[in-house]
């Protein structure tokens, strides 16, 4: 993978101004999930609280990091501190569509900002690739298959520009928002953080596992991709030929043999797309089942329902 990465740095690297401002966005956008699970974990504290609690004491319970944003809220709107005034909730509820709103502006950037260098490294990729062909001898051309060559400048090309379109946008965004979500659970509630996370494994080896078959049946399908288009280039500039000998069941059977291969190896990445869903799907609900089983045990412990709720939702 960081090989890989590092080959098409190269590519990449003149476009790194737009790559390193998509990479803040996506950034950016994990830290909103984590904003917006706290803005909806106080506001449900807030709402179903048994007695009058202020804006200002709910907020004093949020990050050290998000206690000099507090503070300056308190100061700002001094209503927080009264536990009889609705202001407070009011501006909270109504802080979670613009959160959502900025999370989801943030995640466009991301995506669009991220693809575009990836489109414009995988463009230059492929005119290289054309350059490079196009100064070969002629003696590599006699024995080379020109439909294995046009395979090679589109099928391939496009195979590797559609993992970085949908790869590059989650490459800083996924992580970072894992690590924002698993340390909002370990700060409220440490415990049921610690239950849930017993499933991971089960969660990670199907995907290990699988992803071996997947890459391994998509590396094939290229090969075939490669044959298929070199015999349907022989057939359509030699079709004087198969024609002059009767050739067309001969090239059909080819054609149907390639086919079939290529459908055995799409229901082969199928399967391995599938399996690890339903197996991490079934792993998780035994994390679930986890949690539930110790918040039903330890109920005179629990905590406050949004502190459970923040936990649920990362």
């Amino acid at each position: 993978m960081f090989d890989f990465l590092g080959k098409l740095w190269r590519f990449v690297s003149p476009y790194k101004g737009r790559l390193i401002l998509g990479a803040l966005c996506g950034v950016c956008f994990a830290l909103s999930n984590g904003v917006l699970i706290l803005a909806i974990k106080t506001v449900v504290n807030l709402v179903f609280a048994e007695s009058a609690v202020s804006v200002a004491d709910e907020l004093k319970k949020a990050p050290g990091f998000l206690q000099p944003v507090v503070g300056a809220l308190a100061q700002w709107i001094p209503k927080l501190e009264s536990p009889s005034s609705k202001t407070g909730v009011v501006l909270l509820v109504a802080a979670i569509p613009a959160i959502v709103l900025l999370r989801g502006v943030f995640g466009y950037l991301n995506a669009y900002l991220m693809t575009w260098a990836g489109a414009r490294a995988i463009a230059d990729l492929r005119t290289r690739l054309f350059e490079h062909l196009q100064n070969l001898s002629l003696s590599f051309f006699d024995k080379s298959r020109t439909g294995d060559l046009i395979s090679r400048i589109t099928n391939d090309t496009q195979v590797l520009y559609g993992i970085v379109a949908n790869s590059f946008s989650s490459l800083v965004k996924d992580p970072v928002t894992i690590l924002v979500l698993v340390g909002i659970m370990i700060y409220q509630q440490p415990l049921l953080t610690g239950i849930s996370l017993v499933v991971l494994p089960g969660c990670l080896l199907p995907i290990l596992a699988y992803g071996r078959r997947v890459r391994k049946s998509a590396k094939a399908m290229q090969g075939h991709l490669a044959e298929l288009t070199s015999l349907m280039h022989e057939s359509f500039t030699g079709n004087r030929i198969v024609k002059a000998y009767n050739l067309e069941p001969t090239v059909l059977s080819q054609f149907q043999a390639f086919m079939r291969k290529y459908v055995n190896h799409i229901m082969r990445v199928v399967r391995a797309n599938e399996m690890p869903s339903l197996l991490t799907e079934f792993a998780g609900s035994n994390g679930v089942a986890l949690v539930l089983i110790y918040v039903a045990v330890h109920r005179q412990e629990a905590s406050l329902p949004g502190d459970f709720l923040a936990c649920v939702l990362s």
